[in-house]
């Protein structure tokens, strides 16, 4: 991918390595045009900034939401 195809782009993970994400929990990347990222990681929001260069792309800036959710946030 050409880092200016990543504007508009959005993605719901389906594993995470290798482990199964629940149907029920939304994981979600969305590229926007101002080199903003953002989306849900189960049950918080996340917000990063991303650098693009030849060889890939870089996240910095990173915040995110700290809300308790106790079926998603925390092991039983």
């Amino acid at each position: 991918i050409i880092s200016e195809e990543l504007d508009g782009m959005s993605w719901r993970a389906v594993s995470i390595d290798g482990v199964s994400i629940p149907q029920d929990v939304e994981v979600t990347m969305n590229f926007a045009a101002d080199s903003s990222v953002s989306g849900l990681a189960g049950c918080n929001n996340y917000r990063v900034q991303n650098v693009r260069t030849e060889g890939g792309v870089a996240f910095t800036q990173i915040a995110a939401t700290r809300k308790l959710w106790t079926r998603y946030c925390h092991p039983a």
